[in-house]
């Protein structure tokens, strides 16, 4: 399932993924405040747990300028999951709540819609990103495509994600096969960085383009709508069928 959320925003920050991030816990703070909950906390802590949604943001008529983006046309966040109560849950807070405020940004929702998306039918599909993958080892260490461990790695996150949802395990491996990939380094900045650096900024090394996946048909319908990778809530490894 995909919904999309329409905007009106003058500017954004060039590091916008915990803008987004924080709408979207903010919708489901009105909607579905003891989701919101569970979802993010475990307890005192965070609750880490994947979570079952990725995302994708377009902005129309944008300039780009040193601290951001001066924007003249609309801004769109889509968001896809397998879950359409955790979908239906975020619609209805942004139909709830219209105005959104992110340190110096404010956002305004124009229209709030559910998009029709093509799924799986078979067990060997071509995928294209819609956003960035980004893969880590058990060490943090961000992989690039070509890395001997990628498939090992992306088996397991997407292990993971599929218990998170369906509370079971994949039903076999993935194989996972680059068609035409490329790196992009993407900039995330929060202060949950600021060790890392003066700016607090992570860059995450991720990989954009059209590759082969192939599994269990009922598994790739999932990963299909939750995305491939880590940080899918911070809008990573948002995918698209193209064709099987």
């Amino acid at each position: 399932m995909k919904l999309q959320v329409s905007f009106n925003a003058p500017i954004l920050p060039r590091r916008y993924h915990f803008l987004f991030t924080s709408l979207i816990k903010s919708a489901l703070e009105v909607s579905a405040p003891k989701l919101k909950n569970g979802m993010y906390q475990y307890g005192v802590k965070s609750n880490k747990i994947p979570k079952p949604f990725t995302g994708s943001v377009y902005l129309q008529s944008y300039r780009m300028e040193e601290d951001g983006f001066q924007i003249d046309g609309e801004v769109k966040l889509i968001i896809s999951s397998p879950s359409a109560e955790f979908l239906i849950h975020v619609y209805n807070g942004f139909i709830q709540k219209t105005n959104y405020k992110y340190k110096k940004y404010e956002l305004d929702v124009n229209h709030v819609k559910i998009l029709t998306e093509k799924l799986p039918t078979k067990e060997k599909i071509l995928l294209n990103t819609l956003s960035p993958i980004a893969l880590k080892d058990k060490s943090g260490r961000f992989l690039s495509v070509e890395d001997p461990n990628y498939e090992k790695e992306l088996v397991y996150i997407s292990n993971e994600v599929v218990k998170a949802v369906e509370g079971r395990e994949l039903n076999r491996p993935l194989k996972f096969t680059p068609i035409s990939m490329q790196k992009t380094i993407v900039q995330l900045q929060h202060d949950s960085f600021r060790k890392l650096n003066n700016k607090s900024i992570l860059f995450v090394e991720s990989y954009k383009g059209l590759f082969l996946l192939e599994g269990h048909n009922e598994d790739l319908t999932i990963l299909t709508q939750a995305g491939l990778g880590h940080r899918r809530a911070q809008l990573f490894g948002a995918v698209e069928l193209v064709d099987e």
